[in-house]
């Protein structure tokens, strides 16, 4: 898709992924990176998923057994830097991870 996008003159190809979604294991997000960075877009960028029921009521609907604990979801978020092996990706605190071009 990121090649045939390329080929027809579409160019900043960039991917948003999001972590601690409701059931989602470490090692699933980070096969996801993984595959996602294959792809070789031009920008990733990793995002927590903010799950706040209280604020966005859609998110009641969601069961919170399903959400990922603090201790899964800090395991998760762990992947972004270490889970490119050969890309740098800097963090930023307030922001995504952006893998390092070059």
């Amino acid at each position: 898709m990121v090649a045939g996008a390329r080929r027809h003159g579409f160019g900043g190809i960039n991917f948003d992924l999001v972590y601690g979604l409701p059931a989602q294991q470490p090692e699933s997000f980070a096969h996801t990176l993984a595959e996602t960075v294959a792809l070789r877009p031009d920008r990733v960028a990793v995002y927590s998923f903010a799950y706040l029921p209280m604020v966005r009521s859609n998110q009641k609907l969601i069961d919170v057994r399903a959400v990922p604990d603090r201790d899964t979801k800090f395991s998760t978020a762990g992947h972004g830097p270490r889970g490119v092996p050969g890309r740098r990706l800097s963090g930023h605190r307030h922001g995504p991870l952006r893998p390092a071009l070059g």
